[in-house]
């Protein structure tokens, strides 16, 4: 009885081993299984190979593309025809034939391949408001000649500050006049004559300066003490007041 109870023993240890076996065996083949099929369905599709792609994630955009070429430049052909010069004849001819019967060379225009302007819908000569026929490496039209420069105004003539006029015009203008007293020591001395004085009129018409220039020594002092007191009518030259000079005479004559 004992030996089959150690029979019996050894039976369930081995089955147990069996059984953990199959299932760790069991086990590795499903999640063999599920990774097959994870990765046949990722790789299948390129969508999700795209997403899980870390190299096109990180990747830099795309250049832009490359910008269309130039067009073609326009060539013109210009068929003209040639300007013969006039021979005449040796000898007359033999028969004139009929005008009317006479057929008249065909004439060929200018012919102009591509496009006008160089590019599709592009104005005649190639730029706005160009000339038609003309073609890109002609010479630009010359620039307008520069407006005429102003004439220069003539420049105003200085107003001078002091002028000379005459003894009679000065007297003329004299809006207060002082006749000088006799001095008696010229009596005494029968001094007499005319004494002439220069004096200079400031802008209101008085005067700021007298300066004897003839006369009898005796008979000075009184005519320029006399100058001294005249007033004159303000002098203006273009509308600007100027001073004055000139010589105002005084005559001495003894009684």
């Amino acid at each position: 009885m004992f030996d089959q109870l150690v029979e019996s023993s050894k039976h369930g240890k081995e089955n147990s081993r069996t059984g953990l076996f199959l299932f760790v065996t069991s086990v590795i083949y499903v999640l063999a299984l599920l990774g097959i099929a994870v990765g046949t369905i990722v790789y299948m599709n390129p969508n999700l190979v795209d997403a899980l792609d870390v190299t096109t994630m990180l990747a830099p955009p795309p250049p832009p593309p490359a910008p269309p070429p130039a067009p073609a430049q326009t060539v013109v052909v210009k068929n003209i025809p040639e300007v013969t010069t006039f021979t005449p004849p040796t000898k007359p001819p033999e028969k004139i034939p009929d005008p009317t019967t006479v057929v008249s060379k065909p004439v060929v225009a200018a012919v102009s391949t591509g496009v006008p302007g160089g590019v599709p819908g592009g104005v005649t000569g190639g730029v706005p408001g160009g000339v038609a026929g003309s073609r890109g490496d002609d010479a630009p039209p010359p620039p307008p000649p520069p407006p005429p420069k102003p004439s220069p105004t003539p420049e105003a003539t200085p107003v001078p500050k002091q002028i000379k006029v005459s003894g009679g015009v000065l007297q003329g203008s004299a809006l207060k006049k002082v006749n000088p007293p006799y001095p008696p020591i010229a009596k005494a001395a029968r001094a007499s004559g005319a004494v002439q004085v220069q004096v200079t009129i400031g802008e209101d018409g008085r005067v700021i300066d007298a300066a004897v220039v003839s006369g009898h020594p005796l008979l000075r002092d009184a005519a320029l003490q006399a100058a001294r007191g005249w007033v004159f009518k303000p002098t203006e030259l273009s509308g600007v007041p100027v001073k004055v000079q000139g010589v105002l005479t005084f005559n001495f004559t003894l009684q």
